[in-house]
């Protein structure tokens, strides 16, 4: 089917709690009523484990596709190319048949924690994070990779590959997963200074490097054949691309794809990244993660495990499900009055501390703390979040330097995205709500690998302006170091009683 002067992209979103296909123009513009979405819910056990079926997320997927292709009727053949954005730091197990014999293991799997806390004692876990750019944490695949060979032995036995969701998703039974260096580099198993699985940790856990996925970059297309036959409409004539991971996608969909620009995202999760030349060599702060977008450019931040997720705890813990009559109310409680100091941890946490053994804690409540304080308390704590990790990484980014924002839990509330640019010290530009920034990333990545686009920098519409009030900052600053004194006292306590226990 010949293709109009006028090339479109379909871009697949495989988010950690549904699926989406949407299709962009050629210049990165989403085309609006073609986008299909497919919500799942993540099997969620008391012991920490979080989990999902590959084998219904690929039906979830062909049907988005699909029904993508359906809404864009006769402009389906004006799709040159297919992008795919997927969560970050997955990992199932594949039989040699190539069917999952696992499920897929969820960055929030927590399961692996002790195994995180052990692999750190056995190896040297600065060099390790130089190395892969990834901290010793439950969220990557060396801690999963023990905790499976000792909870899980039988099944490892019979595992041929490990791999990622989007590593084996889209690929045609018997053809050997491949991922791309987007979503390798962010394994805790790929040394990122040549690119390759990092033979040191694969030495110590003793996995064959054969049992892992072959590494590619994100410009060399999927060949066609390979494809799952599920996944391609008989109408969709395209090049289908390698998945970015969401983070590097979302960089890109929100135009902040150099350093003149960073990316802040509060969904689910929370995240502070920026995308800059690869070749750049600088020792990481311990709080920071370094991936890759591709073999040129690398996306340094830190994430954190808590946002809307932690929201949503509180709304199910008071009843108040009006989260709009909510954040009015925090609004008119001053900064920091409640007396309240939040570690907003409720979800395990990731950056800057990256530790699995505290839990949320709230702190200084009297008979008169309301709900509305605490509300407020839980946004101000993941402003300070924010600025821990944005106090590391600004150092990576040019001086005169752009915060862009997306997330719909954020971005539906101005209140709170006040409290960040406050929090900060530095003014947050609003992209449109309805932006789909990992899809538009994903599309942007395929227009530009397929020679449609010459760059991964286009500036969305943006939606307004966040400008911090400097004495509010001052506040904040002086609230957070209560939030760091707490969070070590904390540390030390478990770290005795442990001690103690043993």
């Amino acid at each position: 089917m010949p293709h109009s002067s006028q090339p479109l992209a379909i871009a697949i979103d495989i988010g950690s709690s549904s699926v989406r296909a949407l299709a962009f123009d050629g210049r990165g513009r989403q085309l609006y009523r073609t986008d299909h979405r497919e919500r799942y819910r993540p099997e969620i056990t008391a012991d920490g484990g979080s989990m999902c079926d590959p084998l219904r997320i690929r039906q979830l997927t062909a049907k988005c596709v699909r029904k993508c292709c359906e809404k864009l009727g006769d402009r389906v053949s004006q799709v040159q190319v297919v992008g795919i954005s997927c969560h970050w730091h997955s990992l199932m197990g594949v039989c040699p048949e190539g069917e999952p014999i696992t499920p897929v293991y969820m960055w929030s799997d927590k399961r692996a924690s002790a195994d995180a806390t052990t692999l750190a004692t056995e190896l040297d876990e600065d060099e390790v994070h130089q190395r892969t750019g990834c901290r010793i944490h439950s969220s990557y695949w060396p801690a999963k990779l023990r905790w499976l060979e000792r909870e899980r032995g039988p099944v490892v036995d019979n595992v041929s590959t490990w791999c990622g969701l989007s590593d084996w998703l889209f690929y045609a039974k018997g053809v050997r997963p491949q991922a791309s260096l987007s979503m390798a580099s962010a394994t805790g198993l790929m040394e990122t200074s040549n690119m390759a699985w990092d033979e040191p940790l694969l030495d110590h856990l003793g996995i064959d490097i054969d049992l892992l996925p072959e590494i590619i970059n994100r410009s060399q297309p999927i060949s066609p054949e390979w494809l799952h036959p599920d996944l391609v409409p008989e109408e969709l004539n395209a090049t289908w691309y390698p998945p970015l991971g969401d983070g590097a996608a979302a960089n890109i969909g929100a135009g902040a794809a150099e350093s003149s620009r960073i990316a802040l995202t509060v969904g689910t999760s929370g995240a502070i990244r920026l995308i800059r030349p690869r070749y750049v060599s600088t020792p990481l702060p311990p709080g920071l993660f370094r991936y890759l977008v591709d073999a040129d450019y690398e996306v340094i931040g830190g994430a954190l495990s808590n946002g809307g997720n932690m929201l949503q705890w509180f709304s199910s813990i008071t009843g108040l499900k009006d989260h709009k009559a909510a954040m009015i109310a925090a609004a008119n409680i001053p900064p920091d009055s409640h007396g309240l100091t939040v570690l907003p941890f409720f979800a395990g946490e990731r950056a800057p501390s990256w530790r699995d053994n505290l839990g949320g804690t709230i702190t200084g409540m009297s008979l008169d703390t309301s709900a509305f304080s605490i509300y407020r308390a839980l946004l101000e704590a993941t402003g300070h979040r924010f600025t821990q990790v944005y106090d590391d990484l600004r150092q990576f980014a040019d001086e005169q330097h752009t915060i862009m924002t997306s997330g719909g839990a954020l971005l539906q509330s101005p209140q709170w995205c006040q409290i960040v640019a406050d929090a900060l010290g530095h003014e947050l530009t609003a992209l449109p709500t309805r932006l789909e920034a990992s899809a538009r990333g994903a599309a942007i990545s395929s227009l530009q690998a397929h020679g449609l686009l010459d760059t991964l920098q286009l500036l969305p519409e943006t939606h307004g302006a966040f400008t911090p009030a400097a004495a509010n900052t001052a506040i904040y600053r002086q609230a957070q170091k209560r939030l760091v004194a707490l969070e070590s006292a904390l540390n030390t306590w478990d770290q005795e009683i442990h001690h103690e226990l043993d």
